[in-house]
């Protein structure tokens, strides 16, 4: 599993700037938004614009934290490197089944909000 997130990330590491960029725009909106609005009307953007900061922020981390996944120990390395090597490893499935679990509540939560943001505009 961790050999086929570090393919994906590495084939869509041209998309790291570009998230990591859409996500400091997208902080910069909710940040105007938040400091310019008086009213509801104001805020219709609000919701849109705080879905795609999260979803550009996670595309961001994923690319970033599984593009340098440690490679199996060798059979010749010692056992303190293979232990190493392992709870590295180990680490990384902590993180692949985080992501897991977030991806899927802010798919449930990208559904309920803009649920609510059709319902107010």
């Amino acid at each position: 599993m961790l050999e086929q997130l570090k393919r994906l990330a590495d084939k869509l590491r041209v998309l790291r700037a570009p998230a990591l960029f859409l996500s400091l725009l997208t902080l910069l909106a909710l940040a105007w938004i938040v400091i310019n609005s008086n009213s509801q009307e104001d805020d219709i953007y609000l919701i849109p614009v705080l879905v795609l900061f999260i979803w550009s922020l996670l595309a961001f981390s994923f690319l970033s934290l599984f593009a340098h996944i440690p490679q199996h120990a060798e059979e010749k390395s010692s056992r303190l490197e293979k232990m190493i090597t392992g709870l590295q490893r180990g680490f990384y499935y902590l993180f692949a089944i985080a992501l897991i679990l977030v991806t899927n509540a802010l798919i449930l939560t990208s559904v309920q909000l803009f649920g609510a943001w059709m319902r107010m505009y």
